[in-house]
């Protein structure tokens, strides 16, 4: 899960006990905030890392090779 620091419209700690839930009942998530975002993206740099992280993820879920 991808949270802006400056997010009002789902604060950080709503994302964290969702993150939170997961882990307890025993899933696989991972969680990163970006500073200086807010609902969506505006920085290159966060974009770039949200694209890899995602594919990371999504390929270790669906167990394909790494990229």
């Amino acid at each position: 899960m991808f949270q802006g620091d400056a997010d009002v419209a789902v604060p950080a700690a709503q994302t964290e006990k969702i993150v939170k839930t997961i882990r307890d009942r025993g899933g696989r998530v991972d969680y990163i905030l970006f500073p200086g975002e807010g609902h969506g993206w505006r920085k290159a740099s966060t974009i770039k890392t949200a694209l890899e992280k995602e594919l990371t993820f999504t390929s270790g879920i669906l167990g394909l090779a790494s990229i």
